[in-house]
Protein backbone atom coordinates (compact mmCIF):
# COMPACT_ATOMS: atom_id res chain seq x y z
CA UNK A 1 0.00 0.00 0.00
CA UNK A 2 1.13 3.51 -0.74
CA UNK A 3 0.97 5.78 2.27
CA UNK A 4 -0.09 9.39 1.88
CA UNK A 5 -0.25 12.01 4.58
CA UNK A 6 -2.76 14.81 4.74
CA UNK A 7 -0.64 17.95 5.04
CA UNK A 8 -3.38 19.86 6.86
CA UNK A 9 -3.01 20.83 10.50
CA UNK A 10 -5.30 23.24 12.37
CA UNK A 11 -4.17 26.86 12.17
CA UNK A 12 -3.56 27.03 15.91
CA UNK A 13 -1.19 24.06 15.77
CA UNK A 14 2.43 23.97 14.59
CA UNK A 15 2.85 21.95 11.39
CA UNK A 16 4.09 18.39 11.93
CA UNK A 17 6.51 18.74 9.04
CA UNK A 18 8.53 21.97 8.77
CA UNK A 19 8.41 21.87 4.96
CA UNK A 20 4.61 21.64 4.92
CA UNK A 21 2.45 24.71 5.50
CA UNK A 22 -1.14 24.52 6.79
CA UNK A 23 -3.53 24.23 3.88
CA UNK A 24 -7.11 23.57 2.96
CA UNK A 25 -7.64 19.89 3.89
CA UNK A 26 -9.49 19.19 0.65
CA UNK A 27 -6.49 20.51 -1.32
CA UNK A 28 -3.69 19.01 0.80
CA UNK A 29 -0.72 17.32 -0.86
CA UNK A 30 1.13 14.15 0.16
CA UNK A 31 4.33 14.44 2.16
CA UNK A 32 7.09 11.87 2.37
CA UNK A 33 7.39 11.99 6.17
CA UNK A 34 6.79 8.55 7.66
CA UNK A 35 4.23 7.97 10.38
CA UNK A 36 6.94 6.63 12.70
CA UNK A 37 8.94 9.85 12.38
CA UNK A 38 5.97 11.93 13.53
CA UNK A 39 4.18 9.86 16.18
CA UNK A 40 4.74 7.30 18.88
CA UNK A 41 1.93 4.78 19.35
CA UNK A 42 1.03 3.77 22.90
CA UNK A 43 -1.45 1.34 24.40
CA UNK A 44 -4.67 0.35 22.75
CA UNK A 45 -7.68 2.17 24.19
CA UNK A 46 -10.65 0.48 22.56
CA UNK A 47 -11.96 -1.22 19.43
CA UNK A 48 -15.38 -1.03 17.82
CA UNK A 49 -16.15 -2.74 14.54
CA UNK A 50 -13.59 -1.64 11.97
CA UNK A 51 -12.10 1.05 14.23
CA UNK A 52 -9.32 0.86 16.84
CA UNK A 53 -8.06 3.71 19.04
CA UNK A 54 -4.57 4.05 20.54
CA UNK A 55 -2.93 6.57 22.81
CA UNK A 56 -0.21 8.44 20.97
CA UNK A 57 2.34 11.21 21.25
CA UNK A 58 3.33 13.74 18.58
CA UNK A 59 7.11 13.61 18.63
CA UNK A 60 7.70 17.24 17.61
CA UNK A 61 6.13 18.71 20.77
CA UNK A 62 5.19 15.65 22.90
CA UNK A 63 1.52 16.52 22.53
CA UNK A 64 -0.84 13.67 23.46
CA UNK A 65 -3.11 12.51 20.64
CA UNK A 66 -5.57 9.78 19.79
CA UNK A 67 -4.48 7.58 16.87
CA UNK A 68 -7.52 6.03 15.19
CA UNK A 69 -7.12 3.21 12.67
CA UNK A 70 -10.16 2.64 10.45
CA UNK A 71 -10.24 -0.45 8.23
CA UNK A 72 -11.85 -0.02 4.82
CA UNK A 73 -13.66 -3.35 4.88
CA UNK A 74 -17.10 -1.90 4.06
CA UNK A 75 -17.18 -0.44 0.51
CA UNK A 76 -20.62 1.06 1.12
CA UNK A 77 -19.08 3.32 3.78
CA UNK A 78 -16.32 4.72 1.58
CA UNK A 79 -16.47 8.28 0.26
CA UNK A 80 -14.77 9.81 -2.77
CA UNK A 81 -13.64 13.37 -2.13
CA UNK A 82 -12.16 15.65 -4.80
CA UNK A 83 -8.37 15.67 -4.71
CA UNK A 84 -8.08 12.21 -3.18
CA UNK A 85 -7.47 9.34 -5.64
CA UNK A 86 -8.20 6.73 -2.96
CA UNK A 87 -11.71 6.52 -1.43
CA UNK A 88 -11.79 7.54 2.23
CA UNK A 89 -13.58 6.03 5.17
CA UNK A 90 -16.74 7.90 6.12
CA UNK A 91 -15.22 9.28 9.31
CA UNK A 92 -12.07 10.47 7.53
CA UNK A 93 -14.12 12.25 4.87
CA UNK A 94 -16.39 13.88 7.45
CA UNK A 95 -13.44 15.08 9.55
CA UNK A 96 -11.73 16.60 6.50
CA UNK A 97 -14.90 18.45 5.51
CA UNK A 98 -15.33 19.78 9.06
CA UNK A 99 -11.78 21.12 9.19
CA UNK A 100 -12.39 23.32 6.18
CA UNK A 101 -12.35 26.99 7.22
CA UNK A 102 -14.02 28.31 9.28
CA UNK A 103 -13.30 25.67 11.90
CA UNK A 104 -15.11 25.18 15.21
CA UNK A 105 -13.80 24.70 18.74
CA UNK A 106 -16.86 22.53 19.41
CA UNK A 107 -15.60 19.74 17.12
CA UNK A 108 -12.84 17.29 18.01
CA UNK A 109 -9.80 18.46 16.03
CA UNK A 110 -8.02 16.54 13.28
CA UNK A 111 -4.23 16.95 13.43
CA UNK A 112 -3.26 14.72 10.52
CA UNK A 113 -4.23 11.74 8.41
CA UNK A 114 -2.57 8.80 6.64
CA UNK A 115 -4.57 7.44 3.72
CA UNK A 116 -3.89 3.84 2.72
CA UNK A 117 -5.66 1.49 0.36
CA UNK A 118 -6.96 -0.72 3.18
CA UNK A 119 -7.26 1.74 6.09
CA UNK A 120 -7.18 5.38 7.16
CA UNK A 121 -5.18 6.53 10.16
CA UNK A 122 -6.55 9.65 11.86
CA UNK A 123 -4.53 11.65 14.38
CA UNK A 124 -7.07 13.35 16.63
CA UNK A 125 -7.13 15.77 19.51
CA UNK A 126 -6.96 14.08 22.91
CA UNK A 127 -9.23 16.26 25.09
CA UNK A 128 -8.16 16.48 28.71
CA UNK A 129 -10.42 16.89 31.73
CA UNK A 130 -13.48 15.76 29.78
CA UNK A 131 -16.16 13.11 30.09
CA UNK A 132 -19.12 12.10 27.98
CA UNK A 133 -22.34 14.02 28.43
CA UNK A 134 -23.97 10.83 29.72
CA UNK A 135 -21.30 10.43 32.42
CA UNK A 136 -21.68 14.10 33.35
CA UNK A 137 -25.47 13.78 33.77
CA UNK A 138 -25.14 10.58 35.76
CA UNK A 139 -22.60 12.20 38.05
CA UNK A 140 -24.90 15.17 38.67
CA UNK A 141 -27.99 12.95 39.05
CA UNK A 142 -30.39 15.40 37.47
CA UNK A 143 -29.22 18.36 39.53
CA UNK A 144 -28.14 20.52 36.60
CA UNK A 145 -29.22 24.12 36.83
CA UNK A 146 -31.29 25.76 34.14
CA UNK A 147 -28.27 27.90 33.23
CA UNK A 148 -26.05 24.82 32.78
CA UNK A 149 -28.64 23.09 30.59
CA UNK A 150 -29.06 26.17 28.40
CA UNK A 151 -25.27 26.55 28.09
CA UNK A 152 -24.87 22.94 26.98
CA UNK A 153 -27.76 22.97 24.51
CA UNK A 154 -26.68 26.29 22.98
CA UNK A 155 -23.22 24.87 22.30
CA UNK A 156 -24.70 21.71 20.81
CA UNK A 157 -26.80 23.76 18.43
CA UNK A 158 -23.76 25.82 17.40
CA UNK A 159 -21.70 22.64 16.88
CA UNK A 160 -24.42 20.96 14.83
CA UNK A 161 -24.91 24.10 12.76
CA UNK A 162 -21.19 24.02 11.97
CA UNK A 163 -21.49 20.40 10.87
CA UNK A 164 -24.49 21.15 8.70
CA UNK A 165 -22.85 24.21 7.15
CA UNK A 166 -20.04 21.89 6.07
CA UNK A 167 -22.37 19.24 4.66
CA UNK A 168 -22.05 16.75 7.54
CA UNK A 169 -24.87 15.41 9.70
CA UNK A 170 -23.64 14.16 13.09
CA UNK A 171 -25.81 11.49 14.72
CA UNK A 172 -25.65 13.08 18.15
CA UNK A 173 -26.33 11.18 21.36
CA UNK A 174 -25.22 11.38 24.98
CA UNK A 175 -22.13 9.18 24.46
CA UNK A 176 -20.55 11.07 21.56
CA UNK A 177 -20.65 14.51 23.17
CA UNK A 178 -17.71 15.45 25.39
CA UNK A 179 -17.98 18.05 28.14
CA UNK A 180 -15.52 19.71 30.48
CA UNK A 181 -17.31 19.50 33.87
CA UNK A 182 -15.58 22.64 35.13
CA UNK A 183 -16.18 24.97 32.18
CA UNK A 184 -19.17 23.18 30.54
CA UNK A 185 -17.31 23.44 27.20
CA UNK A 186 -18.80 20.95 24.74
CA UNK A 187 -17.18 19.06 21.84
CA UNK A 188 -18.66 16.61 19.34
CA UNK A 189 -16.68 13.43 18.63
CA UNK A 190 -17.06 10.16 16.69
CA UNK A 191 -18.13 10.83 13.11
CA UNK A 192 -18.11 7.18 12.03
CA UNK A 193 -21.90 7.21 11.65
CA UNK A 194 -22.12 10.67 10.11
CA UNK A 195 -24.07 11.39 6.95
CA UNK A 196 -22.51 13.40 4.15
CA UNK A 197 -24.64 15.34 1.69
CA UNK A 198 -23.71 14.43 -1.87
CA UNK A 199 -23.90 18.00 -3.16
CA UNK A 200 -21.48 19.27 -0.49
CA UNK A 201 -18.65 17.03 -1.74
CA UNK A 202 -18.22 19.29 -4.77
CA UNK A 203 -19.97 22.51 -3.78
CA UNK A 204 -20.23 24.83 -0.79
CA UNK A 205 -23.76 26.00 -1.63
CA UNK A 206 -26.78 24.95 0.40
CA UNK A 207 -30.04 24.06 -1.27
CA UNK A 208 -33.42 25.23 0.12
CA UNK A 209 -34.22 21.58 0.83
CA UNK A 210 -31.07 21.28 2.92
CA UNK A 211 -31.93 24.39 4.92
CA UNK A 212 -35.40 23.10 5.73
CA UNK A 213 -34.16 19.67 6.81
CA UNK A 214 -31.30 21.08 8.88
CA UNK A 215 -33.53 23.60 10.66
CA UNK A 216 -35.84 20.74 11.69
CA UNK A 217 -32.88 18.68 12.90
CA UNK A 218 -31.54 21.55 15.00
CA UNK A 219 -34.93 22.22 16.56
CA UNK A 220 -35.60 18.56 17.34
CA UNK A 221 -32.09 18.00 18.72
CA UNK A 222 -32.37 21.01 20.99
CA UNK A 223 -35.73 19.86 22.35
CA UNK A 224 -34.52 16.30 22.93
CA UNK A 225 -31.40 17.34 24.81
CA UNK A 226 -33.34 19.84 26.92
CA UNK A 227 -35.62 17.01 28.07
CA UNK A 228 -32.78 14.55 28.63
CA UNK A 229 -30.56 16.96 30.55
CA UNK A 230 -33.36 17.97 32.89
CA UNK A 231 -34.41 14.44 33.85
CA UNK A 232 -32.95 12.66 36.92
CA UNK A 233 -30.48 9.78 36.52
Amino acid sequence: NETKVCAFVPSQELPHTPSVEPTDPLESRPTDRSFESLYEVGRKLKSRGDRSDYKGVRISDEKQVIIRCIKKSRPEKLVKLPGYPIPLSLEAAAMLMLQKSPTSTHIIQLYGMYILNDQDILVLECPRDRMTLLEFCQRNRGSLTEHAVKTIVQQLVVALQHCMDHGVYHKTHMKNVLINPNTLKVKLMDFGDALILEERRESTSRTPFTVDVFDDVLLNTGNVFLQVLMKPY
